[in-house]
């Protein structure tokens, strides 16, 4: 009963509405299939995009564990060497020049006793006692690096001061091996870091004090309140600062230590909107081209259907029309016109014969 009910209210709609609904339907079914397949590649997009800025991090970060490790290596093996283990300043000396010139980044290389005091420097300068420095107590305490971040104001990036223990070859702890080298190359390389026109990064140590800015010069500024120090590590994340809305990535680097890359969220992913865009302009486009076409053939069918209609009106009131409507088409619409002009010549005729008759 209720599908007789839908059939008869269907069978009230004009042809109109009809072959114009039934025409957008069938337009919409290759625009739907074109958009659900963009949908489908739309994460498969912005993977590559994620792929590719964590690639770019990557190598940054690289360069930084490098710096450290290769700080590391070279004070660990100087730590092992025989004048250390037996404290002997005097023999100390020329090796810790030696060290410090191979390294370009080292500020100064000294010794220092359990107790603090300095026994040798790469610098020749004044043998001071360190035993209130952090990095000392943390070696003396049992640690096996200790560090530190210094401002120098004689130098424009900050001092990381690490701290190695010099042990006996029975393992007995005699002394601590320090290392102190400016932030220079790592500044340099994080202020010379871009990904296009707005990616820049920044470098936070343990304690979430500014390092190297890519944007800025401030020094060991605390950014503990910056909202991308509480993003997950390793991951691509959106987020907004100072306004606009970013793409974020937080890498672990060095000793603890924090990268974080930013870039505009609209260039990050400028390929993905980009495409996301023309696939909605080319949609409104298609269903547009799609409607007017619709419009254009409904019109076409269902005009000259209600002109017929209202020529069969006019016969069935007496009124008999000589000109019927025929255009020359040779679809149905055409062969109906022209069965009603024929049935409207025979019947002008049989009124001709009719009124001949009735005058005799």
């Amino acid at each position: 009963m209720q599908l007789k009910y839908k059939y008869n209210m269907l069978k009230n709609i004009k042809i109109f509405p009809k072959v114009l609904f039934n025409c957008l339907l069938a337009a919409l079914i290759p625009v739907s299939g074109f958009t659900y397949q963009f949908h489908l590649s739309q994460p498969n997009q912005k993977k590559i995009v994620e792929q590719r800025l964590l690639q770019s991090a990557d190598t940054l970060a690289t360069h930084i564990d490098d710096w450290i490790d290769k700080n590391l290596v070279q004070s660990r093996f100087v730590a092992m060497l025989e004048p250390f283990r037996q404290m002997d300043a005097d023999a100390q000396i020329p090796i810790l020049k030696a060290t410090n010139e191979n390294l370009e980044s080292a500020h100064f290389t000294f010794v220092s006793d359990l107790q603090g005091n300095a026994i040798a420097r790469s610098d020749n300068k004044a043998l001071n006692n360190y035993s209130d420095q952090k990095y000392f107590r943390e070696v003396v305490s049992g640690k096996e690096i200790g560090k530190q971040m210094l401002i120098d104001n004689l130098k424009p990036a900050p001092t990381h001061c690490f701290a190695i223990p010099i042990k006996e070859t029975s393992g007995q702890l005699t002394g601590v091996l320090t290392q102190c080298s400016t932030l220079l190359d790592i500044s340099d390389h994080i202020t010379k870091f871009q990904i296009g026109h707005t990616g820049y990064a920044f470098l936070v140590d343990d304690n979430n004090r500014l390092i190297a800015h890519g944007k800025q010069s401030s020094k060991l500024e605390n950014f503990s309140d910056h909202p991308s120090l509480s993003i997950e590590k390793r991951k691509v994340t959106t987020t907004y600062y100072e306004g606009n809305k970013n793409v974020v990535i937080v890498l672990p680097v060095g000793p603890n230590w924090r990268l974080i890359i930013h870039q505009d969220y609209n260039e990050a992913f400028s390929s993905y909107l980009s495409s996301r865009k023309n696939t909605i302009l080319m949609g409104i486009f298609i269903l547009s081209l799609a409607l007017l076409f619709c419009f254009l053939t409904s019109h076409n069918i269902s005009a000259p259907i209600k002109k017929l209609t209202n020529i069969a009106n006019a016969y069935g009131g007496g009124i008999l029309v000589e000109n019927v409507l025929d255009d020359g088409r040779k679809d149905e619409i055409g062969d109906l016109a022209r069965a009603i002009s024929r049935i409207s010549k025979a019947l002008q005729i049989a009124v001709g014969y009719l009124q001949k008759q009735k005058k005799g």
